[in-house]
């Protein structure tokens, strides 16, 4: 079985070896409740790990997952397992940082990750910092919507711009701004006249909604299950903000979004209309708590003091 830096498109920034990789595929299968996406996921082929978790299931001796023809779940075991598996792989990557921290005797690289709902965010605090912190390399990376706390816990980025929340408690964040949600629905819908909408006026629309468990979608922040029982109706998920982006513009239902993304789509087929009762949508950076060197402190203060000057009203 490859290792980690040698399987095609992972961007594993520690090496993961024998039952560490085990438990990284183990919970990548247990996160996305699917072998396909897993696979996708961790950049190898699904035969490949569906062995490897059955392998493990063997030397654990208990059954991880419940499996028939249609679905996977997680048993009582793998919920514990997934549970404590996530902390040990986000301290084996912290102390491994921590080690290389070390060794380099200061932070001369820093890794940034953003997603495509931060774009505009992020290149605004990378011009400021590159500018106010010349000696520090940036390292600029593309994460997937919604799994900015994943890419920090494996040690694939030192920071990240994401939209809250985040529920690793590993981690540590700072709130940069807040912005409003819009309601997003093709330019000959029946609502795209109104100057504002509220969740009540999406009830019997279809809806897309994204994919996953991050991003503002649900907990304390939710918008997802407000939406849904608002609408009645559900159109397939989406597994980026591009596919989100094609539905609508597509006609297959309403989909909601920050107003900053919304503005910079203008052109994309779409009309954008406030959506005043939803809650509003979080930008902050976050880091691992083990891993705040002076190049992460410096990169926060940098974001804030940009925002603070006020030429970053939205995302």
């Amino acid at each position: 079985m490859p290792s980690a830096g040698e399987v095609a498109g992972e961007r594993a920034a520690v090496p993961i070896t024998g039952e560490l990789r085990l438990l990284r595929y183990f919970v990548a299968v247990a996160e996305e409740l699917h072998f396909g996406r897993a696979a996708k996921r961790l950049g190898i082929a699904q035969p490949p790990l569906s062995t490897a978790i059955r392998t493990f299931e063997r030397q654990l001796g208990v059954e991880l997952f419940r499996r028939t023809s249609r679905s996977v779940a997680l048993t009582a075991a793998g919920e514990s397992l997934l549970r404590g598996g996530r902390r040990v792989l986000a301290l084996y990557a912290e102390t491994l940082a921590e080690i290389e921290t070390q060794a380099r005797g200061e932070q001369s690289r820093l890794r940034v990750g953003f997603d495509a709902t931060t774009v505009v965010a992020t290149t605004r605090f990378v011009r400021e910092f590159g500018e106010t912190q010349p000696q520090i390399e940036l390292d600029l990376t593309s994460l997937s919507w919604g799994e900015g706390a994943g890419e920090l816990g494996d040690g694939t980025v030192d920071v990240a711009v994401v939209r809250l929340p985040v529920g690793d408690p590993s981690l540590e964040s700072q709130i940069i701004f807040e912005e409003r949600r819009v309601a997003v629905l093709g330019a000959d819908h029946p609502l795209a006249r109104r100057e504002t909408l509220t969740l009540a006026d999406l009830r019997g629309e279809p809806l897309v909604l994204p994919r996953g468990t991050y991003g503002g979608w649900n907990t304390d922040l939710a918008v997802a299950p407000r939406l849904t029982d608002a609408a009645r109706a559900s159109a397939p998920a989406a597994a980026s903000i591009e596919e989100l982006i094609i539905r609508v513009a597509a006609g297959h239902g309403v989909g909601v979004m920050p107003e900053s993304l919304a503005d910079s789509l203008r052109n994309a087929g779409f009309v954008h209309i406030p959506l005043l009762d939803a809650p509003p949508s979080v930008v902050a950076i976050v880091w691992r708590r083990s891993g705040a060197v002076a190049a992460v402190r410096s990169f926060v203060q940098t974001a804030l003091d940009v925002c603070s000057d006020g030429y970053l009203a939205v995302g």
